[in-house]
């Protein structure tokens, strides 16, 4: 069993296999989560894959790089979590990147890959198999409205407005992929982007739930708890998936769009009724870090709303509200 944590779910399948208790096959837990070999696997099975290019750090430089269509990422292919991922607009970057995002690999090995540009469509959830296929899919509509960078999240939407068709789709190819790579059981954590010509591409199968308050934000929004689930079943225990009509449920990931040392933290008072769970990871004095570097969450908040209106017209204002709750030190955070 993992949770927000793709290499923690390899070493849990490794002993899962060692003393034989339930689990996937290390396997498949390898085919999900390295990067390169998901593309691979993407693209053999006649799937939608964005360009990319799997290399060790040593091989390439900017002269000798393949001419990819700018902007395009370069990343680990065993990291998460957005750790040492990289958007390129010049090839004179990609030297250096290469450098900042090899210290995030364990194996060494980077991908780059085409940047799908999505603009409206941005799907992220978690989703439960039983017996090889999707049992349960929550999937929610991602926003993205940090100052800093466009590559991390800053919110997802439960059920957002997604049309059907686009969930129908992701789980079509999510299916399909779990019989290629052998994923028998358990959580998967889904992230799906709809290019401007109307293509979805998964971009990331985790075999495990994801982070920042996922699992509760789904559980406050269909009523199903995935990781009273799981537990069921790693003691063999039938999984009862009986899911309620969705409620609006927002998860909004707790962030500074710059560096500096936390003066005051505090709730905004007409957001209070809407607040079901929070959890803050920092209390004043601490220092913090900008949104564009890794491990710079610094908690999340679910908030839940009796209807859409809310939410449809006026996501960007709750986000502004939402961070302004983390006050930073100006002078201090100015002279760094």
């Amino acid at each position: 069993m993992g949770y927000a944590s793709d290499p923690a779910s390899y070493t849990a399948a490794l002993v899962s296999q060692a003393l034989h208790l339930p689990g996937n096959t290390p396997a498949s837990i390898d085919a999900l989560t390295d990067k390169g070999v998901f593309r691979a696997i993407q693209k053999k099975s006649g799937l939608p894959t964005p360009e990319f290019y799997v290399f060790t750090p040593d091989e390439e430089t900017n002269d000798g790089f393949p001419d990819f269509r700018m902007p395009f990422v370069i990343k680990p292919v065993d990291s998460s979590d957005t750790k040492g991922v990289f958007c390129i607009d010049q090839r004179e970057q990609i030297d250096e990147v290469v450098i900042q995002s090899s210290r995030f690999s364990r194996s060494g090995r980077l991908i780059a890959e085409e940047f799908i540009d999505a603009d409206t469509v941005n799907l992220h959830g978690d989703g439960f198999v039983l017996d090889g296929k999707l049992a349960f899919t929550a999937i929610g509509k991602v926003m993205f409205y940090s100052e800093v960078t466009q590559l991390k999240p800053t919110a997802t939407w439960y059920p957002g407005d997604i049309e059907a068709r686009w969930i129908e789709e992701a789980q079509r190819q999510i299916n399909m992929l779990l019989k290629v790579v052998g994923f028998k059981e358990g959580p998967i954590n889904i992230e799906a982007r709809v290019d401007k010509s109307g293509t979805l591409y998964l971009m990331e199968i985790g075999p495990r739930s994801g982070g920042g308050m996922t699992p509760q934000t789904i559980h406050h929004a269909y009523g199903f708890d995935m990781l009273a689930a799981n537990f069921d079943l790693l003691e063999r225990k039938p999984v009862v998936i009986q899911p309620h009509a969705p409620r609006h449920t927002l998860l909004m990931v707790l962030h500074v769009n710059q560096s500096g040392r936390v003066s005051q933290i505090s709730y905004e008072d007409r957001l209070a009724p809407y607040l079901v769970e929070s959890s803050i990871q920092v209390k004043s004095g601490d220092w913090v870090k900008s949104y564009d570097q890794p491990g710079s969450s610094l908690g999340a908040c679910i908030y839940q709303f009796e209807d859409d209106h809310l939410l449809r017209f006026k996501k960007e204002e709750l986000y502004h509200s939402i961070i302004g709750q983390i006050v930073l030190d100006q002078a201090e955070s100015a002279s760094e």
